[in-house]
């Protein structure tokens, strides 16, 4: 509670519901500067204060909605970062998961596990891929997902959401080489159809370059 006093009455950080998709909210500086955020980002500034006063708080990748949780001697609380460090019991973790997510998928408690520093960086650059992808800014999208493979070399999605985009913004040597790579894994499937077709595509007019 008073870790949570001190950042979000003091400090005054808040979750950015108005803009909540706007990418500087993906950038810690920007969140540090500006005071606002989205979960995951208020969550980083969260543990890192926790971190350097020697309390135990993990992040917590529940889909849709990051949380924080701390534990002490008898109890675990989670917290809601975006909602001023609201403190939830697992009843209440799974109501703002079937807020975020679609009834399609389903509550697993799992999804309260905590995360280590990768998972939190992939799933925050994900995120500003999306973002940008939605802003139609394919050149700052491509620089993204070339940091994610950097991180999961063997995601081939993610290796073929860069061949794709590569296409659309003139990478058209790396888009032939990460699409051959993507369908070398997935060879049947929409997505597979579509990039044999951008494939075909690339190595023809390659070829006139």
């Amino acid at each position: 509670n008073e870790i949570s006093e001190y950042i979000f009455l003091e400090l005054r950080f808040s979750g950015n519901i108005k803009n909540y998709y706007d990418h500087k909210n993906s950038f810690i500086n920007e969140v540090l500067n500006r005071r606002q955020g989205i979960p995951i980002t208020l969550a980083i500034v969260y543990m890192e204060i926790a971190s350097r006063l020697g309390i135990d708080v993990e992040g917590i990748g529940m889909p849709g909605h990051f949380l924080v949780r701390a534990n002490d001697e008898t109890e675990t609380f989670y917290i809601d970062v975006f909602n001023n460090g609201t403190v939830l019991s697992k009843d209440e973790c799974e109501k703002i998961f079937n807020d975020h997510i679609s009834a399609s998928i389903t509550w697993d408690e799992r999804y309260l596990l905590p995360v280590d520093d990768k998972y939190i960086v992939v799933r925050l650059l994900r995120n500003l891929k999306y973002i940008y992808l939605n802003e139609g800014k394919s050149k700052q999208a491509y620089r993204v997902i070339d940091l994610i493979v950097g991180l999961e070399p063997d995601n081939v999605f993610e290796i073929r959401d860069r061949g794709m985009i590569g296409f659309r913004i003139g990478h058209q040597k790396q888009s032939i080489e990460d699409l051959k790579r993507f369908l070398e894994k997935e060879p049947v499937g929409r997505s597979a159809v579509e990039a044999s077709s951008v494939l075909e595509l690339l190595e023809r007019n390659y070829k006139k370059w």
